[in-house]
Parts: structure tokens; sequence; C-alpha cells
């Protein structure tokens, strides 16, 4: 199985797992769900802007339109979050085991916006998560979920979301030219290319 495939598998699985509320559910508890909020809005319009987020029992969805490297600000929020959940896990009994040594996983899972289209069907994703894992209402995840679409401005590029290789395909292995991704969506990448109204973004690189 390609690379990408057994990514998106893996991703599918995780969603699955977390879903069914296994692992930590540290994030149910109204305090820890409360500090990781205010810690995504705390650096909201300064390192991103804050666009959509929800904040389920077992992890957290965000999207956010960024000002700098988004590993940089993963890292910034996991770190004073987890500080803060280890100094308290003992006061809101949040569950955290003994010998756990992070609170969350090394790995997150990012994906760059392609159109408007992708736009909406993720904010709607991010926002239904709750009711998509069967949450009885009045749950804290409906509580610690939000909207802010009043941004203005452009998406700036950084270097870690390059996710488009370009190849003149007539000369290249067929293997490169395959990094595209499928024909359709080739073809969807076309079609943006051309729109004036696009907000795609091309990295040129000659070698």
């Amino acid at each position: 199985m390609p690379v990408d495939e057994k990514n998106i598998a893996k991703r599918k699985q995780y969603q699955y797992w977390l879903n069914k509320g296994l692992g930590s559910c540290a994030l149910a508890n109204t305090n820890m769900a409360e500090i990781v909020q205010e810690a995504l809005k705390f650096h909201d319009g300064n390192k991103y802007d804050l666009l959509a987020w929800s904040i389920m029992p077992n992890h957290v969805h965000v999207l956010i339109k960024t000002h700098e490297h988004l590993s940089r600000i993963i890292q910034s929020c996991k770190s004073f979050t987890g500080k803060w959940a280890f100094a308290n896990k003992k006061k809101y009994q949040l569950g955290i085991e003994t010998d756990a040594k992070h609170f969350w996983m090394l790995e997150f899972w990012d994906r760059f916006i392609r159109d408007e289209a992708h736009f909406n069907n993720t904010v709607r994703y991010i926002l239904n998560n709750p009711a998509k894992a069967k949450l009885p209402k009045g749950h804290n995840a409906y509580r610690f979920r939000g909207l802010t679409l009043d941004r203005q401005g452009n998406q700036r590029l950084n270097a870690d979301q390059v996710k488009m290789i370009m190849t003149r395909e007539k000369d290249d292995p067929k293997e490169l030219f395959e990094l595209l991704g499928s024909k359709e969506y080739q073809i969807a990448l076309q079609r943006q290319i051309i729109d004036s109204k696009s907000n795609l973004r091309l990295a040129i690189v000659i070698d």
C-alpha cells in the first residue's frame, strides 16, 4: 500500500478509536477543556488566526490560518497545556496514568486547505464532531467548540505546509509525477491555477 494510503488508513483508524472514547479522556473535564480553549485563543491574531475548533474528550480539532510554522504553534500549545495537566491531574482527577510521560501524543495530523469546498467541509466536520462521536446532548464537547469566520487577509504558505510537487511529466519518472495524486485531483488543481479568485499558492523550484 502506498505511503499516502497508509497514512489515510491510519488516521481513519485513530479517529475510530477516539470516537469510541478510548485512551485518556482528560479533556472531558471542564477545567482541562477550559485551559486548552484558553491556550488556543491566547495566540489568536498573533501566531495564527483561530477559525474553528472542537475540544473532544480525548482529542482536539483546530482550524487555523497560520502566521508562523505550524509545528512551533502546536508545540507551544502542547507544552503549556501538558504541563498544566500534569500539575493538576490529582486536583481535578484527570485520570492520567501515574507512569505517563506525555499528556499529548508526540505526532499530530495536519492538512492544508485546498479550496473553498474543502474549507467548508472541514468547518462542518469540526463542529459536528461531538454529534458524530454520538456524545449525549449537554456533554462538555458541545460547549467547548467555536467558529470565527470574520477574518480578513491572505494565508501565508510556510515551508512545512508545501504538500504538492509539480513535474514536467514527459521526461520525469512515473512515480514522481504520481506524487501529485489522482487524475481527478490534478484536474482540480489545474482549475485552481487558472481561477483568478483562487487562493491556491504555488512554490516553483527549478533545478
